[in-house]
């Protein structure tokens, strides 16, 4: 959980990053001289590459000169890499990528993946040493591509995110901005050269005014800029009807202050034709006065300035557009969550005065697809608002919701009256909500559609071509700062989650870093070592554990730190009198680097004396299982010690005859007396394994043979096995089978299978009586024992409860005995298992490690 929060916060890290370039590029670029446009590009393309790790940055302009050839105007590249022309035919070099560039596509291309058709494309890139790229065709205002923007990557390939796309497609728009107010300002330069040039040739419009009669001479020239007939006679009255409304006060002004104060004067203004069309005027006018001081004439020149006007206006309009495009980059990238909602809200009050709406809203399509849900809104003056959070169910826009959903449309209606026949509910509902005159841009992101959505409510309107690609820049930014806000609300959701768990685990764990300093703690940490967060926070773990300047030589993050692998053990704390298990994992980094280690500190005093109970406690059931069996071989074991007894007697009454002999034989009486000395020893060793069986010592684990320890066992079962006419065949493995294990374990655990399996024997007729005991070795790591019988079976709905605690199918039994033996193997490191024979019968079976290295 510690790595998932690392890497979101580095994500939002490099988000804010680039995000942060994007809007200090974008600020730059706001009423920024023309002189200074082409170095801001190329230092913009410079800081982009070092952003994200590209490699080269070209900026390709149409030339003046050729159709289809490509200048290069602006480049960022690494001085080792290849040379770049400084023109190129585009429809020879590149054709495929031309075309996709003229639809004004933005592709994303991987040279080594590029289709059949971009083989003279492909054999191009691998010229010119490109390995992935961004080609952003550059078009302003829904005009003609004025060239290409592209980002490269020279040494290997690279993914290129969508979100990335986007945002270098918004630098792009910054650019061909930048450069179309460029060319502006230079048409605007060569424009007033022109007028100069004009006047000087009369191509400008000349005029005079007779200050005695109030009447104009004019040119044809002028005429025509003015809209009058070749012989209408132009009065003062005809010329002012010309003049806008709005404008008749300033140029009457600028008329009096000419022939008041006897100067040059300058102005503009708009005229209006009959026609309605409007026009801006730019005049100059010089007065002459007779030799009485009174005001004879005004003489001047004037010039169409509409087509500069309009330039000035989208100029105007389009730096007001991407300073408020920069500024909410701005005001967004640096804003917590909670606040963002409130200036996404002032952010959308001022498109609307800037783009002269009455409403706009965004919209998400929710989870079902079957409905938007608004997520922000806002509105003009005396226009009511819509809902937040309100959904607009499919049924009230169908035809819109096919438009923009499924096929992704734009779509924009000057008038609701326009709209097709098709869409006579989406007109319906428009009209219920006052709307006129709308436009919806659909934003996808992936499987999610979102839209923007503008309308006029107060009147109709068109939607020029250009609103389309400036909504849709404002789009991109204003769901970039939603998607983030998501984003933001994930992550603190995820630290709160994380954190909670954190503090919910009993255990004491701590985040260290590499110097053993403690970076985080849960809230058990503070209880363990009874200080507040601060008093632990940067403190070494050692120092507080144990109050040591250097940790322990056992410590397992150091050995951690060596091993970059999981390390524990346990230490006792004498002063808590208590036993902890200590364990460290590694936090290993994208570039295999060991950044932190997970300390955790166990209680486990509790587990291990519940341990200690528990071994006593089976070491009793045991001693006490072993005693019930003693009391069931009572008869085999009366039995084997009979047969020494037997022939003791019988030996002893031998010597006896031989003594009162008159010449007893010395040898035969040694003889004799070897016999009884071996039978002593005989009946000896069987009251000592006996006695063994039951006493109650503790567990000495040493090297056996489990062979010999079976062949032990039979010899105490011998005589029972005789009594129940049972056959017992052994099958050892041809080599010792050697474990490291306590004796008298696991003789109970060989004892109580063999008397099972006489149990399950008892009622099976007498020749029919077996038990087979084999051992093997099925890998050299590994030793098993297998009892075989071949009596009534286990029943198949009892199996899986054989090894239970308390579960037995003998009536005088107590249920411990296979309980007991699984505990026994289970604490050797072995396991022990039951099954039905085929042909009848039951085999127990258990595993045990084998003896590892060698003899002593």
């Amino acid at each position: 959980m510690e790595q998932n929060e690392a890497d979101l916060r580095c994500k939002l890290e490099e988000r804010l990053r680039f995000e942060t370039l994007l809007v200090e590029i974008s600020a730059r670029f706001v009423n920024l001289p023309t002189d200074q446009i082409d170095g801001e590009i190329e230092d913009a393309q410079r800081r982009i590459c070092e952003c994200l790790g590209l490699d080269l940055s070209a900026l390709w302009q149409w030339s003046d000169e050729k159709p289809r050839f490509l200048t290069l105007t602006h480049l960022h590249s690494p001085p080792e890499g290849p040379l770049r022309p400084e023109g190129i035919d585009a429809q020879e070099a590149f054709p495929w990528v031309l075309q996709k560039m003229l639809r004004g596509e933005v592709l994303v291309l991987s040279t080594e993946s590029m289709p059949p058709e971009a083989a003279r494309d492909q054999e191009m890139r691998r010229h010119f040493g490109v390995k992935s790229s961004v080609v952003i065709p550059l078009s302003a205002g829904g005009r003609p591509i004025i060239g290409v923007l592209t980002f490269d990557t020279l040494r290997s390939e690279r993914a290129w995110p969508d979100e990335t796309v986007k945002q270098l497609s918004l630098i792009a728009q910054v650019f061909t901005n930048a450069l179309d107010r460029k060319r502006s300002e230079e048409a605007l330069r060569e424009s007033e050269t022109r007028l100069s040039l004009a006047a000087d040739s009369a191509e400008a419009g000349l005029w005079e005014l007779d200050c005695s009669t109030n009447l104009f001479w004019a040119t044809e020239r002028a005429r025509e800029i003015f809209g009058y007939g070749p012989e209408e006679v132009i009065s003062m009255e005809r010329f002012e009807t010309s003049i806008h409304p709005d404008d008749l006060e300033l140029v009457r002004q600028v008329i009096a202050r000419a022939l008041g104060e006897r100067e040059l004067v300058n102005v503009e203004y708009r005229i209006l034709l009959d026609d309605g069309c409007l026009k801006w005027i730019f005049s100059r006018g010089r007065p002459y006065f007779e030799s009485t001081g009174e005001p004879d004439r005004l003489m001047g020149v004037s010039l169409d300035i509409t087509e500069r006007k309009r330039f000035e206006h989208e100029l105007e309009e389009r730096s007001r557009f991407e300073q408020l495009l920069s500024d909410m980059i701005s005001r967004f990238s640096g804003t917590s969550s909670e606040y963002l909602d409130a200036k996404m809200q002032r952010s959308l009050k001022k498109i609307i005065e800037l783009l002269q709406v009455d409403r706009i809203w965004l919209m998400t399509m929710t989870g079902d697809s079957t409905s938007w849900q608004i997520t922000h809104a806002a509105c003009a003056e005396g226009i009511p608002p819509f809902p937040i959070q309100a959904d607009l169910p499919k049924s009230l826009f169908p035809w819109l919701f096919g438009k923009i959903v499924d096929q992704r449309e734009v779509v924009s209606v000057g008038s609701i009256k326009d709209l097709p026949l098709e869409a006579d509910i989406d007109r319906e509902s428009l009209k219920k909500w006052g709307i006129q005159s709308f436009i919806n841009i659909p934003i996808v992101r992936g499987e999610i559609i979102s839209c923007v959505s503008m309308t006029t409510d107060q009147s109709e309107r068109d939607w020029p071509e250009e609103y389309i690609s400036r909504v849709k820049l404002i789009g991109d930014a204003l769901f970039n700062a939603v998607e983030r806000k998501k984003m933001d609300e994930r992550v603190r959701k995820a630290v709160e989650e994380w954190q909670c768990t954190f503090d919910s685990i009993p255990d004491t764990i701590m985040i260290l870093d590499r110097n053993l300093k403690i970076r985080r703690h849960n809230a058990a940490a503070a209880s363990f070592f009874k200080r507040p967060t601060e008093e632990i926070t940067g403190r070494q773990c050692h120092h507080l554990m144990h109050g040591t300047n250097e940790p322990p030589l056992e410590c397992p993050a150091i050995k951690s730190l060596g091993t970059r692998s999981h390390q524990e053990n346990e230490v006792y704390d004498a002063e808590r009198n208590a036993t902890y298990q200590i364990s460290s994992d590694p936090i290993i980094d994208r570039q295999g680097q060991i950044t932190q280690i997970v300390h955790r500190i166990k209680d486990i005093t509790k587990r291990r004396n519940a341990e200690a109970e528990a071994r006593q406690h089976m070491e009793e059931i045991a001693h006490v299982t072993r005693i019930s069996m003693m009391g069931e071989l009572t008869t085999a074991l009366a039995h084997e010690i009979n047969q020494p007894l037997t022939a003791i007697l019988s030996n002893a009454e031998a010597a006896a005859r031989f003594l009162s002999q008159e010449s007893p034989d010395i040898g035969e009486i040694r003889l004799i007396f070897n016999d009884i000395i071996r039978d002593n020893r005989r009946a000896r060793d069987i009251v000592q394994k006996v006695r063994s069986l039951a006493k109650k010592d503790k567990v000495h684990k040493t090297l056996l043979d489990l062979n010999g320890v079976i062949r032990e066992i039979l010899t105490m079962v011998r005589g029972d096995a005789i009594l129940l006419n049972l056959s017992i065949t052994t099958d050892f493995s041809p080599s010792p089978a050697l474990v490291t294990a306590d004796r008298i374990q696991l003789q109970q655990v060989i004892l109580n299978l063999l008397m099972n399996s006489g149990y399950a024997l008892r009622n099976i007729a007498s020749g029919q009586r077996k038990i087979i005991v084999r051992t093997a070795m099925p890998d050299s790591r590994t030793v098993k024992v297998i009892v075989k019988d071949f009596g009534t079976g286990i029943d198949e709905n009892n199996i899986a409860r054989l090894f239970d605690p308390f579960y037995t199918t003998k009536a005088e039994g107590l249920g411990v005995g296979l309980s007991i033996s699984q505990r026994i193997i289970q604490a050797h490191g072995g396991a022990i298992e039951a099954s039905n024979n085929p042909e009848g019968g039951a085999t127990f079976a258990f595993t045990l490690p084998a003896h590892q290295g060698d003899l002593p």
